[in-house]
Order: C-alpha cells, then sequence, then structure tokens
C-alpha cells in the first residue's frame, strides 16, 4: 500500500493525503475519495496490516496435530511478512508528532490481536505437554519487535554484522533460522 510505504519512509507527520496522490499520479479527489483525511490513511495502513497477520479465525481453533510444524510455519510466515514491512516498524517507534503514541498504541492493539491466536496455540501446547513452559512475554518480544527490528535494515545487517538479507532466498533461510531458534527453545529437551 502507498500511504504504508510513505509513512514508512517519510513518517506520519511528513506524510500528506496530497503528496500521497502526487506519488500515486491521481488527483487529490481520486484519494481523499478513499481517505479524506490523513488520520483515515493511517486506519487503512493498520487495518491492511491487521488482516495480514491474522490468520483464519478457524485456523486457531483446530486440534494441533503437530505442533512443531504449526508452530513453525506461523513463525515462518511472521518472520517473511517483517521483511516486507517497508520499515513501518521504525518510523512509528521513532515517530514523536503530535498523536504518536495513540498512533503506537493502535498500531500495537492491532499486533495484540493477530498474535492472540499464536499465544492460544501456545497456551494450549504448553497445557497439553507438548511444549515447554516459556516466558511468553518474552517469546512474543522477540518474534513481534526484535525479528521485524533486523528485517527492516538488512543493509544495516549487513553494514554491521556481515549478513546479507537483502534476496528472498537468504530472507527464506533466515526465516528457517528464526524459526528453529524460537523453537528450539520451547521443545520438550
Amino acid at each position: 500500500m502507498a500511504a504504508r510505504r510513505s509513512i514508512a519512509a517519510r513518517g506520519y507527520d511528513a506524510t500528506s493525503v496530497r503528496g500521497l496522490a502526487r506519488e500515486l499520479g491521481v488527483s487529490l479527489s481520486a484519494v481523499q475519495h478513499h481517505f479524506p483525511r490523513k488520520e483515515d490513511l493511517w486506519a487503512g495502513v493498520v487495518e491492511t496490516a491487521r488482516a495480514q497477520g491474522v490468520p483464519e479465525a478457524e485456523e486457531g481453533l483446530r486440534p494441533i496435530p503437530d505442533v512443531e510444524g504449526r508452530l513453525r510455519a506461523e513463525i515462518k510466515q511472521r518472520v517473511l511478512l517483517a521483511f516486507q514491512s517497508d520499515r513501518m516498524e521504525t518510523a512509528l517507534l521513532t515517530d514523536r508528532g503530535d498523536g504518536a503514541q495513540d498512533r503506537l498504541e493502535e498500531v500495537g492493539r492491532a499486533l495484540r490481536e493477530s498474535l492472540e491466536q499464536l499465544r492460544g496455540m501456545f497456551v494450549m501446547a504448553i497445557s497439553r505437554g507438548l511444549i515447554r513452559d516459556i516466558h511468553l512475554d518474552a517469546w512474543f518480544a522477540l518474534l513481534a519487535v526484535g525479528v521485524p527490528a533486523v528485517a527492516s535494515s538488512p543493509a544495516g545487517v549487513n553494514a554491521l554484522l556481515a549478513i546479507d538479507l537483502r534476496t528472498a532466498e537468504q530472507q527464506e533461510r533466515f526465516a528457517d533460522g528464526v524459526a528453529d531458534l524460537l523453537l528450539n527453545g520451547v521443545l520438550p529437551r
């Protein structure tokens, strides 16, 4: 979504409906038809992120025949989504403009909502003895904040650590590695 790219690149304060119309090469009224105000652009960005992060509701209600496979797939999907984030997390965390805290809290609510089914799957797996009892808040912070921080700056990771994450193949391997690390910390020994 163009609004997401604009907010990620320039920050919320520097993004405008007029600028977005110019960037898209369409009239201001065409953009305003869907997003009359900048706040509506923001709501669209949050709703799109929420839709991308929430699996089908019935998915979370199914039994867990292969807990490792299901968790691995969920983790990998979220890591790969983080690579597509357009540095949005960085833009949000460094936003200091009016309403910044409200925007961050809104995204936080959407993120928590999207992770709720995964958390439920963990709680169920822990209660059944399929995985170790772990500190879920720490685990989810790594997945929801730590991974996007790395994924949002592949060039920075390459410069600092000489780890190249700029191609889809490298990102896929990285996602597999993150899934291995996060799962090996929860599977019974």
